[in-house]
């Protein structure tokens, strides 16, 4: 009995020796070698300085889309996966495990998960932009001849839901809600010049949109669906709608400058204005869906970058980054000139996907 009670001891043993092994090969190693050594971690790319790239964080990782190629680096730092695709200026929406690549002015489109092809197009007429949601349905605003403009919606097989096409307003954006029920477009007014834009909301078993009103001099060039309900950001002022397309607060900036926004999940909304009480500060603010300030703080200087995960937000400035929770406390900052066009926090809080303009990888404090 004593013997056995002994293998049985060595066998748990090895068990939990292999999982701790795992963990520390994939997403925990940057947490472990953190308490060794900070900085820099894992794949370190290097980019053209000449060429614009488009990153985003999917589940998992962040997907960075250069000249020739998508590379999906995992929360452990680490390279995990590229596919070809070649464009001269991308666009990378990811959403969920789901990552979406085109070309703007080209007509080529990939739909990756788990860093393999789902879906490959070629659209009929030049891309505009496209977005995706987590279920891998994805909206498609192109050039039409005959039109201002034309959005598609399909879904991960690539099977065509829905299209609508302008006659007499040029598209800014869409997005699809995270039930594929609805569609949102952004457009701008051609012919009633006492607004500057109009966002519609469609049903997609129906033809008729619901005009949702943003403002008379609100630019809204950006969409985005917290489940059934849209956030509509624009240059003056940010609308949130309810499923049914009414109102549900709006948020007025008073003049000041939208410098980056991010949501959380759970509907949690970070934005950083340029502006605040003292020359070249910024304001970083917490809202909850129903439009009321969880918290906020001021930054010394302007945000180059800002990204969300869990109950914390990362900001950069030309010194370097600060993580804020919700209420607006500062639990960390490192002013080590680390200055970045975008930043991803990947997996915790102490974890940093960094891109900037020669670089891009992981860096752990």
């Amino acid at each position: 009995m004593t013997r056995m009670k002994k293998w049985i001891h060595v066998g748990v043993f090895v068990v939990l020796l292999a999982v701790l092994l795992a963990w520390y090969f994939s997403d925990g190693r940057p947490a472990v070698t953190g308490l060794f050594r900070n900085g820099s971690y894992g794949t370190q790319m290097e980019l053209d300085s000449s060429f614009s790239y488009a990153a985003g964080k999917y589940n998992g990782g962040v997907a960075v889309c250069g000249k020739n190629s998508i590379v999906g680096i995992n929360n452990g730092g680490r390279k995990a996966w590229e596919v070809e695709f070649s464009a001269t200026v991308p666009i990378l929406s990811c959403n969920g495990r789901y990552v979406l690549a085109a070309e703007q002015g080209g007509r080529k489109l990939l739909l990756l998960s788990g860093g393999r092809v789902r879906y490959e197009m070629e659209t009929r007429e030049e891309i505009i932009t496209a977005s995706v949601n987590s279920k891998g349905v994805f909206a498609v605003v192109s050039e039409e001849r005959g039109y201002k403009g034309c959005v598609r919606v399909y879904n991960s097989k690539g099977n065509e839901l829905y299209a609508w096409h302008s006659a007499e307003q040029n598209i800014l954006t869409a997005a699809v809600s995270e039930d594929s029920k609805k569609l949102a477009v952004s457009v701008a007014n051609m012919t009633d010049l006492s607004r500057v834009c109009t966002v519609l909301q469609f049903d997609m078993d129906e033809t008729t949109p619901r005009m949702l009103t943003v403002g008379d001099e609100n630019l809204t060039a950006n969409l985005v669906y917290n489940g059934t309900e849209l956030t509509a950001i624009g240059d003056e002022a940010l609308y949130y709608f309810k499923s049914d397309g009414t109102e549900k607060f709006r948020l007025d900036y008073a003049g000041r400058e939208l410098q980056k926004y991010s949501f959380y999940s759970g509907g949690v909304l970070c934005l950083c204005f340029k502006g605040g009480q003292s020359g070249g500060a910024s304001s970083v603010e917490f809202y909850d869906s129903n439009g009321k300030m969880k918290g906020s703080c001021m930054v010394d200087e302007a945000v180059s970058a800002l990204d969300t995960f869990g109950t914390y937000a990362v900001v950069t400035t030309q010194s370097g980054f600060l993580i804020v929770s919700q209420n607006g406390a500062v639990r960390a900052r490192r002013d080590e000139g680390i200055s970045a066009e975008r930043i991803f926090m990947c997996g915790g809080r102490n974890r940093l996907f960094l891109l900037s303009g020669i670089s891009a990888g992981m860096y752990i404090f």
